[in-house]
C-alpha cells in the first residue's frame, strides 16, 4: 500500500517545482530518495505503479496555471494578440509543431531505456551551468525580431526532450536555448510553456487511460488527489508570476545558486 500523505508530498512537490527551472523530476527523485527509508520501515511502498500516472495528470495544474496566466490573450485570440505575444504571430505554429514531435521521440525513447536516478545530480549541476552560461552569453547574441525557423523548432525540441534526463530543467533548457536563438525574454517565457502544454495534454491522456483500466484509486483517494492538486495549483502560483519577473529581468540564473541545495543534498544520499 502507499501512505496518503506520501502521495499527497510528492504531489505538492511537483506542483510547485515544476514552475521553477529546477527540475521536478529530479526533486521527486531526491524527495523519494529521502523518505523511502521511513516509509518502507513502516510497510509502506513509496513507488507504487500508479504514482508516475498521477504525477503526469498533476502536470494538468501547470497547464491551468499557464493558461490563467496568458488568459488575456487566450480570451481575445486572434491576430493581434498573437502579435503582442508573438511579433512572428502565427507563424510560430508550424515550429512549435516540430518542436513537439521532436520532444515525443525522446518521451517513446524513454520508455525503453532507463536511466538511473543516481544520475539526478548530474541534471542539477548542468541545470545551474545552463542557467548561468545563458546569462552570459545573451548578452552577445543578436535579436532576431523573435523570428522562429522550422530548424529552431527542432533544436527548442531536442532542448525540451533532453529534459527526460533526471535532474535537468525543461524550462531551464527550452528558455536558455530559445534566448540563445535570439528570441526576446518575453516570448522566451511564453514559448517555453506553450510548446509544452500539447505534451502535458497528450501524457494526461495516457495517464488517465492507464488509471482507468487499472482502477488503482479508490473514491476518497481520487477526492483527496482533486483537492490537493487545486491546493497546490493555487498557492503556487504566484511563484509562476514571481518566475515570469525574473525571466524578465533577467534573472533566472539566481537559481543556481539555488540548486546547490538539491546537487550538495543528492551527494550526500549518494554517499
Amino acid at each position: 500500500m502507499i501512505h496518503i500523505s506520501f502521495f499527497n508530498a510528492c504531489l505538492v512537490v511537483q506542483i510547485f517545482t515544476e514552475l521553477c527551472p529546477i527540475s521536478s523530476s529530479g526533486h521527486i527523485v531526491l524527495f523519494q530518495a529521502f523518505v523511502t527509508d521511513f516509509f518502507l520501515h513502516n510497510g509502506m511502498n513509496t513507488n507504487p505503479p500508479f504514482l508516475c500516472a498521477l504525477i503526469q495528470l498533476a502536470h494538468l495544474v501547470t497547464a491551468g496555471q499557464i493558461c490563467f496566466f496568458y488568459r488575456k490573450n487566450i480570451m481575445h485570440l486572434n491576430k493581434k494578440t498573437l502579435y503582442r505575444l508573438f511579433p512572428s504571430g502565427i507563424h510560430y505554429i508550424g515550429p512549435i509543431i516540430a518542436a513537439d514531435l521532436v520532444t515525443a521521440t525522446f518521451f517513446i525513447f524513454k520508455r525503453y531505456v532507463q536511466v538511473s536516478s543516481d544520475y539526478v545530480v548530474v541534471g542539477f549541476a548542468l541545470t545551474g551551468i545552463i542557467l548561468c552560461a545563458q546569462q552570459l552569453l545573451s548578452k552577445y547574441v543578436h535579436t532576431n525580431n523573435n523570428q522562429l525557423s522550422y530548424a529552431q523548432g527542432i533544436i527548442l525540441g531536442l532542448a525540451q526532450g533532453l529534459a527526460f534526463f533526471p535532474g535537468l530543467s525543461r524550462l531551464a533548457m527550452v528558455f536558455s536555448a530559445a534566448r540563445l536563438l535570439g528570441l526576446s525574454t518575453r516570448a522566451a517565457f511564453a514559448l517555453s510553456w506553450i510548446i509544452y502544454i500539447p505534451l502535458i495534454l497528450g501524457s494526461s491522456l495516457i495517464a488517465v487511460l492507464s488509471l482507468i483500466c487499472n482502477s488503482f484509486l479508490t473514491t476518497s483517494e481520487l477526492i483527496i488527489y482533486i483537492l490537493t492538486s487545486i491546493g497546490a495549483g493555487i498557492l503556487s502560483y504566484p511563484i509562476l508570476c514571481n518566475v515570469y519577473l525574473l525571466a524578465q529581468e533577467e534573472k533566472l540564473w539566481y537559481f543556481s545558486v539555488y540548486l546547490l541545495v538539491p546537487f550538495l543534498l543528492a551527494l550526500l544520499h549518494r554517499n
